[in-house]
């Protein structure tokens, strides 16, 4: 029964397997994975008022790592008790489509940490002499009741995800928009955080159920060489704003009024949505005007629908 596993998006010789876009930017190194798909089932994640975002780099590893972009002002509390969160197994009906309209895959060698991680010593890159100095293992125990799975994201939660090693599917294709008037290491941060946000509102009234996917190592990852400071003053708003912009978010998407969800307008949320993060300083005036041109060429170019 393969209603609750995943494939990865293409195989050992590079040729792609999932009809989707990837976001790949970096010098990866395939490895295909086929892993059973998991879901959340523990009461502490599912209070939906006060648990708003989940450390999901610590269902695979051993370590106190987090993903960039995750809420520092939660990570004690996530350290505390997200290794040891309940699971069990995700299945959907072979009559349903897959709710999984974006994937993320984890890197091996050099994750996706963020610059705090990096200066403190938990990655170092490679040494003057050419030879890399540091490396990361996620622990991935691949035996029948090991954690080489994938875990389905409840809505509720908003988890960052980046531009490096994720899959996008057609229905996803709106949300794929880059904001222009925050830092390149903010933006495909904030680009998750506002996917979640149209799923979780979406999801609220009961109008769909699309979900992120969070899956285990896919690749090896090298990075370029980065000057680390200069990468943290970068990611400031992400340690500074991501605490309150989540409490935002999670109140536009329980708040927002759908007078006719038979008629529902994937487009016109994320616009309204730009319009609030606009009004709420968290994105300027030109990326209210990149979202509407870039909706607009998606629908119209290439005939986008929400198929719903």
């Amino acid at each position: 029964d393969d209603d609750n596993k995943v494939i990865a998006p293409w195989n050992r010789d590079g040729i792609p397997i999932l009809d989707a876009a990837d976001d790949d930017d970096d010098d990866n190194h395939d490895d295909t994975n086929v892993v059973d798909i998991k879901e959340m089932a523990d009461e502490r994640v599912n209070d939906g008022d006060t648990q708003l975002t989940f450390n999901v780099f610590l269902l695979w590893s051993k370590q106190f790592i987090w993903p960039r972009g995750y809420d520092v002002a939660a990570l004690t509390d996530s350290f505390k008790w997200h290794r040891s969160v309940a699971l069990k197994a995700y299945e959907y009906g072979r009559e349903t489509r897959s709710p999984f309209i974006i994937q993320q895959w984890l890197s091996n060698i050099e994750p996706d940490y963020d610059a705090l991680q990096r200066l403190i010593g938990k990655n170092i890159d490679w040494s003057e002499q050419g030879e890399f100095r540091m490396q990361y293992l996620f622990d991935i125990d691949r035996s029948p009741n090991g954690n080489n799975f994938a875990v389905s994201i409840p809505n509720h939660l908003y988890v960052p995800f980046n531009a490096q090693m994720t899959v996008w599917d057609t229905r996803s294709f709106l949300f794929l928009y880059l904001p222009i008037t925050v830092h390149g290491r903010v933006s495909d941060i904030w680009r998750s955080y506002f996917a979640q946000t149209v799923m979780h509102t979406l999801s609220v009234h009961g109008v769909a159920d699309w979900k992120l996917l969070y899956c285990p190592v896919l690749v090896n990852q090298y990075r370029n060489s980065h000057n680390y400071l200069a990468d943290f003053q970068s990611e400031l708003p992400l340690y500074l704003q991501t605490h309150e912009l989540l409490r935002f978010l999670h109140r536009f998407a329980t708040e927002y009024q759908i007078e006719d969800v038979n008629q529902v307008n994937v487009a016109q949320i994320l616009l309204d949505l730009y319009i609030a993060l606009y009004e709420y300083d968290v994105v300027q005036l030109e990326d209210v005007k990149g979202i509407y041109f870039w909706m607009n060429d998606i629908i119209n170019m290439i005939g986008w629908n929400a198929d719903i």
